[in-house]
């Protein structure tokens, strides 16, 4: 670390930011914070800005994130009336499926009971409704959104209906957008749990409705990745089935790893081992060129989501790339290459640290980033290739998977396109000085 702290912002993203980013997920979910308009201003970081296919914000004002208003001024004074008086609005439109019901903290402190308030609105509407625990100053957005999933864990129509022997459901992976990147991680790994002879016969979250998470009755197994843990528990436990947590198939090793990992207490291995290696004979030859004359000693820049920094960490050992720094927007989730790493690799540094230090190892070929990160740094440490939440600038309009085997050569295809991009512009660069 280059300099002491300056107390700027840290590099990270609120809690209602992930609660939101879960809610984008389900295409029927609509949710009421409690709360003044700053809690809509939030949407807008998703809605037309990172999901350009997302519903939160409907232009002619029916959005699905709603406020009740409340301010400081206003926060010790009964709002119940108003409360169920908005939920009640929200309820009676036939297009919502489910109804969350959340709050800022200062709402909260206040003591408004809203799990006693949804109570009679489901009996007399009949739609479910759940309450979103709210703790938006303690915790951040990864927090937020494993949040949503807990609340859907416990009150989902999931009662188990006749198992089929090799169906699992897939919980705990972040689907923070519908471009078609989203749908097409999650169509990705269940080609590849087909690969191995297993089928998955629903995702938490899919982009689809509440009343398709009811599929998840006829699993055997609970597949739980790593942004939902206490959910996939919680669920293995209504089902009263066995759960398998593992990795983030994020990278060419870790995603092999990862169907290894379902497929062993499944009964799959040898299906699983003859799938892996029908698929690695047929991709890797397309990295015959492009390792030494692309990616090889390369010096690369993470920074963004800390469940994607150990695959990433991972593709370089793969591709021959160099990780000379990092930062991860959450403390405490470093795996153990990413450990490996420090000093380098800062966990949810103040922002002015965190420049600091990139601009003492830099410059580097190319830094990945989220758009927080971004905002930062800019290109000033070398080419900028945005990835992970939220992106502002990098979107899907074509099936592009980054998890699973598949999803690799996609991510290795964006990297390679971004590196070539920089040794052009430097050789532009180079030619205009001669001129």
């Amino acid at each position: 670390m280059t300099e002491k702290p300056t107390f700027t912002q840290r590099l990270n993203l609120p809690y209602l930011m992930g609660v939101y980013a879960a809610v984008n997920g389900l295409r029927d979910a609509y949710l009421l914070v409690d709360g003044p308009q700053c809690v809509s201003f939030k949407a807008e970081h998703l809605s037309a800005k990172h999901d350009w296919r997302s519903t939160l914000l409907d232009p002619s004002g029916f959005h699905r994130i709603v406020m009740t208003g409340t301010t400081f001024d206003s926060v010790a004074f009964d709002r119940e009336d108003t409360v169920v008086r908005l939920l009640g609005r929200i309820a009676e439109r036939p297009e919502a499926g489910v109804v969350m019901v959340s709050c800022l903290t200062m709402c909260g402190l206040t003591g408004i009971q809203y799990e006693r308030l949804i109570r009679p609105l489901a009996a007399r509407t009949g739609k479910p409704f759940l309450e979103v625990r709210a703790d938006s100053l303690e915790e951040d957005w990864l927090d937020g959104y494993a949040a949503v999933w807990e609340a859907l864990a416990r009150t989902a129509d999931v009662r188990p209906i006749r198992k089929r022997k090799d169906a699992v459901v897939l919980v705990g992976h972040l689907m923070d957008r519908n471009e078609a990147d989203g749908p097409a991680n999650i169509a990705e790994l269940s080609r590849m749990l087909a690969g191995a002879g297993l089928e998955l016969v629903s995702s938490w979250p899919s982009g689809g409705s509440y009343g398709d998470l009811s599929r998840a009755g006829a699993a055997s197994a609970v597949v739980c990745l790593p942004y939902a843990r206490s959910t996939g528990k919680a669920l293995a436990r209504r089902l009263k089935v066995p759960i398998i947590e593992t990795g983030l198939p994020f990278g060419l090793k870790a995603s092999a790893d990862w169907l290894r990992s379902v497929a062993r207490p499944m009964g799959r291995v040898k299906e699983a081992e003859r799938f892996i290696d029908a698929e690695l004979k047929a991709l890797l030859p397309g990295l015959e060129f492009a390792v030494p004359q692309v990616f090889l000693n390369r010096r690369l820049l993470y920074a963004g989501d800390p469940h994607l920094l150990e695959g990433f960490l991972g593709m370089a050992e793969t591709l021959g790339f160099n990780v000379t720094a990092a930062a991860t927007s959450r403390t405490g989730r470093l795996g153990p290459l990413g450990a490996a790493l420090a000093p380098a690799a800062l966990e949810e540094p103040e922002e002015a640290v965190w420049l600091s230090e990139a601009r003492a190892r830099g410059p580097f070929d190319l830094c990945v980033l989220s758009h927080p990160a971004w905002a930062v740094l800019g290109g000033e440490a070398g080419p900028v290739m945005e990835f992970g939440f939220p992106s502002h600038f990098h979107h899907a309009l074509a099936p592009a998977p980054f998890l699973g085997l598949r999803g690799f050569f996609h991510f290795a295809d964006r990297m390679a396109e971004h590196l070539m991009a920089g040794r052009m512009r430097a050789v532009e660069r180079r030619s205009s000085a001669g001129a």
